[in-house]
């Protein structure tokens, strides 16, 4: 897997850049679940602040995939872009996927909510 690293994401990696991880939040943890348990904290907070019930990490990839289907990206990028695993013989075994389809699906998702008046 090969995926272009944005200038919005590449803008906060290098705001939280770690010394031994990409972020330094990795960092700030001992374990995975420490550090899923603090960003569901944050969430919770922030999900308080703006009077949202139910906000989760889950809602990033759901809100990405929605947005990429409203905008006619291809079933198969969205499902790629979030790591779904083809079975398919011909796709595991023979054909080497392009993962620059991806970029560009991130590309457009960015320029689309970009363009929306929030």
């Amino acid at each position: 897997m090969s995926l272009l690293v944005q200038p919005e994401a590449a803008e906060i990696i290098a705001r939280y850049l770690g010394r031994e991880h990409v972020l330094r939040f990795a960092e700030e943890t001992a374990t995975y679940d420490t550090f899923n348990k603090r960003i569901q904290k944050a969430l919770r907070a922030i999900a308080a602040e703006l009077d949202i019930e139910g906000l989760t990490f889950y809602w990033a990839r759901y809100t990405w995939a929605t947005m990429a289907d409203k905008i006619g990206i291809p079933e198969k990028e969205i499902g790629k872009a979030l790591g779904h695993v083809d079975t398919s013989v011909a796709r595991k075994y023979y054909i080497s996927y392009d993962w620059t389809k991806v970029d560009r699906a991130n590309r457009e998702v960015i320029d689309y909510i970009g363009g929306l008046s929030l």
